[in-house]
């Protein structure tokens, strides 16, 4: 039991590091990338300030970044959700 007392507080502990760094760029006026298995390997979810959130693609082009689709804010806030970033 001591084991899974223990894994729960370092998953605790990070998604309280996320939950950081995500408030940190959105203060900075920063887009937080969120990587998802649910994606192909070179697409991220880009969440902005705002609230709005696209698909992105890893690019050659300058920004790095090429925009797949806009997500909608429903799927936006199920995604939230899912990655405990409600």
């Amino acid at each position: 039991m001591a084991g899974l007392k223990s894994i729960k507080a370092i998953q605790q502990a990070g998604t309280a590091a996320v939950k950081q760094l995500r408030k940190q760029k959105f203060a900075r006026g920063i887009p937080f990338m969120i990587n998802s298995k649910q994606l192909p390997q070179d697409e991220s979810y880009l969440e902005y300030p705002d609230g709005r959130m696209v698909v992105v693609k890893l690019s050659s082009s300058a920004n790095g970044f090429v925009v797949v689709k806009e997500i909608s804010k429903e799927t936006a806030t199920s995604i939230r959700l899912q990655y405990h970033l409600g």
